[in-house]
Order: C-alpha cells, then sequence, then structure tokens
C-alpha cells in the first residue's frame, strides 16, 4: 500500500456548501413547521435533510435542493391539496 493510495478524498467545495445550505434551510424549516404547526413546512423540511443521502452530489443534488426550498414559499392557495 502507497501513501497516495491511503490518502482522503475530500468532497468538492461547492458539494459541502450546499449541505451547510440546505442543511440549515432543513433545520429552519422543521423549526417553523413546529412553530406553526403545519405539516407541509414539516414533510419539506425533512425532504431536505433526507435528500442528500440518497445525491449526495451533482446537478439532480442542486436542482432538488432548489426545488424543495422553492417548495417552502409557494403560498399554500397554490399547491393542489
Amino acid at each position: 500500500m502507497t501513501l497516495a493510495s491511503s490518502a482522503l478524498v475530500f468532497p468538492a467545495t461547492a458539494t459541502v456548501i450546499g449541505w451547510v445550505i440546505f442543511g440549515g434551510v432543513s433545520m429552519i424549516a422543521l423549526g417553523y413547521a413546529k412553530l406553526k404547526q403545519e405539516w407541509f413546512a414539516a414533510v419539506v423540511g425533512v425532504s431536505i435533510g433526507v435528500y442528500p443521502y440518497f445525491f449526495p452530489s451533482g446537478p439532480v443534488f442542486w436542482t432538488l435542493g432548489v426545488l424543495l426550498t422553492t417548495l417552502l414559499f409557494v403560498p399554500r392557495r397554490h399547491l393542489p391539496w
């Protein structure tokens, strides 16, 4: 085993920034959901917190993060449920 094969590989800076941003959005959404007792914000908050485990990086990671975060700001009257 050489030294090069045992080196740690760190994720890209943009990925780490995305993890921090969407993790913060998730925590804020869950806090808001608890304060206002809204199930929709709680479901979206949990979704934002969980989806990076399935899509850890790349365009799908950013697309889902932006879509779920935008979904938090859509007025409830525009949603079909």
